[in-house]
């Protein structure tokens, strides 16, 4: 099992799209897009285990801290422990296959850089807008993810949030994680 990142995380989800408005501001950004079908165990809303469709390792992720206070921010964090796992397979029980449309922008927040990346430096904040399907229905999700010690995450999210200012109809949405989603529909 590999050795864990931590991150720390917003997800909100808006029922069968996201806003046009979301949209159009994320269309500032150099972005890459990608479609793929995970697997998801429903191992409860504190545990995401998935196998990504191209295969390869089972990804881990285990709740660390939830409601995650974030400076100048009304929306709660979470903090994430990811690991993979080669070797192993999903658990027996119920699972999930989730389709992904994602658009995904990388920033390098190594020291004093704040800047798009193709890289994955060690200190770096994932910006997501996507369209998942899950069986017969539809949503759109908008995620920021930061990758940096325990102690510094939350602070490196919420300073992130606030440099590329997304717009105020993120605010008014559900933040889920993916495992919070899945055992909320399931």
């Amino acid at each position: 099992m590999s050795q864990g990142e931590i991150t720390a995380e917003i997800r909100v989800w808006w029922p069968s799209a996201v806003p046009a408005e979301l949209k159009k501001w994320f269309g500032q950004f150099h972005f890459h897009e990608e479609q793929r079908t995970d697997i998801y165990a429903l191992a409860g809303p504190d545990i995401g285990m998935k196998q990504r469709g191209s295969g390869g390792p089972i990804e881990l992720k285990t709740l660390a801290m939830r409601d995650v206070e974030l400076p100048s921010l009304s929306l709660p964090g979470q903090l994430w422990i990811k690991r993979s796992a080669e070797g192993i397979q999903l658990p027996r029980g119920r699972h999930v296959r989730v389709g992904k449309r994602r658009c995904l922008s990388l920033f390098d927040i190594s020291g004093d850089c704040f800047a798009q990346s193709t890289d994955r430096p060690s200190r770096h904040c994932e910006v997501e807008l996507g369209v998942i399907k899950i069986e017969n229905s539809s949503w759109g999700t908008f995620c920021l993810e930061a990758s940096a010690s325990f102690h510094d995450a939350p602070s490196v999210l919420s300073s992130v949030w606030k440099k590329i200012c997304p717009p105020d109809s993120v605010l008014d949405s559900d933040s889920l994680s993916y495992p919070e989603l899945l055992n909320k529909l399931f």
